[in-house]
This record gives structure tokens, sequence and C-alpha cells, in this order.
């Protein structure tokens, strides 16, 4: 229903595996989504670092709007359809703020059906965005997790990635960490699942033949020895 339940199984996750392998030094890997969970489990367990994979270290209305408006300007369109789609997300998020339990499918509808949705898709999207997870979310705070974990974390953002734009993703991240030990690099030619990119589109995505390009396996191999090292010296 919530992250932070997402975050509890996680933290008795790092446990069971401390508790079966004896390994002591052990961590978290998180990709978009995931790598504000592993932030928010790392702060509640003994886990001894943290990487996130094109991390979502921005608030959700904020990646919202970042994200819609790199897909509006990717496909071709211009300032007027960013202005559109960012003055109805307005309604809908103040509709998701506003609603009470269990309120918020009905009220994002109704937003979408006044403003000229088909009243079945606006259902679906009233579904989508207003089931308990996705209102949770939209209380979350990625920078308070990213703030609270003080081992070290490394972030490795896509350069072509049009969901979690690399550089607002990076500098909000540094920004929450402060003088925390915090590392992080984007990764060149390479879209939010990691695979090249001409142009990061979600209609690329499983079109380059590999699971993971190679530049980014390499990346992330190096960076990781790396983090290891720092994280694990006792």
């Amino acid at each position: 229903l919530s992250p932070s339940e997402l975050a509890e199984d996680a933290v008795r996750a790092l446990d069971v595996l401390k508790a079966e392998t004896g390994l002591s030094c052990v961590g978290y890997l998180g990709h978009s989504e995931g790598g504000y969970l592993a932030l928010l489990a790392g702060a509640e367990s003994q886990a001894d670092f943290v990487i996130s994979l094109a991390g979502q270290h921005q608030d959700m209305e904020t990646l919202l709007y970042d994200q819609s408006e790199a897909l509006i300007r990717a496909s071709g369109q211009g300032e007027e359809a960013v202005e559109q789609n960012r003055a109805l997300q307005r309604l809908v998020f103040d509709a998701i703020a506003s609603a009470g339990p269990g309120e918020a499918p009905d009220a994002i509808q109704a937003v979408l059906i006044e403003n000229g949705l088909p009243e079945r898709m606006a259902s679906q999207q009233g579904a989508m965005w207003g089931q308990p997870y996705a209102v949770a979310m939209f209380a979350a705070d990625p920078a308070a997790a990213a703030a609270a974990f003080e081992g070290p974390v490394l972030g490795v953002f896509a350069e072509k990635d049009l969901q979690v734009l690399p550089e607002n993703a990076q500098a909000a991240l540094l920004d929450a960490r402060g003088d925390r030990p915090t590392r992080t690099v984007i990764v060149p030619g390479v879209d939010h699942i990691f695979e090249d990119s001409e142009t990061g589109s979600l209609q690329e995505y499983g079109a380059a033949g590999h699971a993971l390009s190679p530049t980014a396996r390499d990346i992330l191999i190096d960076e990781t020895r790396a983090l290891i090292d720092q994280a694990c010296t006792d």
C-alpha cells in the first residue's frame, strides 16, 4: 500500500541475507523508483551501501512534470502542448492532494472528464493514479530518504533517459546528500533501462539486442567495486 511497506520488506530481506550467509558487508541496488526505496530501506537497516540506477530522487510531482515535458518534446510537440499538459497535471495533483481516504480515483476521474477526456480513459487514469500506493508516492520525500542514509551512495544515471532526467535526478541526489559520501556518474548513450539508445524513447526499449549496454555494464562494475572498497574496508 505504500513505499514504506516495500522498504520494510527490503529491511527484513537484508536481515535474512546476513543471517543466512554470514556476509559482513551488504547493501541495496535499486532501479528507478527502486533507487528511492533502496535509500528508504538503507536508513532503516544495517545496509553498508546503496546503489541507485536511474533512481527517483525528486518528489513525485516534480518528476512527472519533468518526465512529461521530456516525452512531449521528444514526440515533436512544442511549448503549447507542454503547457496544456502541465495545467492538466496540476489539476490532477491538486485532486489527489485534496481527496479523502479512498476518494482519489473518483476525484481524478471527475477532473479529467471536466477537462475533456473520454469517460473510459478518465476512469483508467483515476484507477491508476488514485490507487493507495500511487497516492502514497505523492506524499513521499525522496530527499529525506537520501539524507537519512549515512553510508556511501553511488548514483548511476542514463544520458538518454526520458523518464528520470539524468541531470535533474543527479542534482537532486547530490543536494539531498550534502556532505555524506556520494558519487554519481551519467552513462553516455543509454536510456532509462541502460540499453544503448538513439533517442531514449520508450518505443526503443528492448530494441538494442542486449539487456544492458556494454558501456553501462563496465561503468557499473568499476563504480561498484570502488563503492564496495569504500564501504567495506573495516
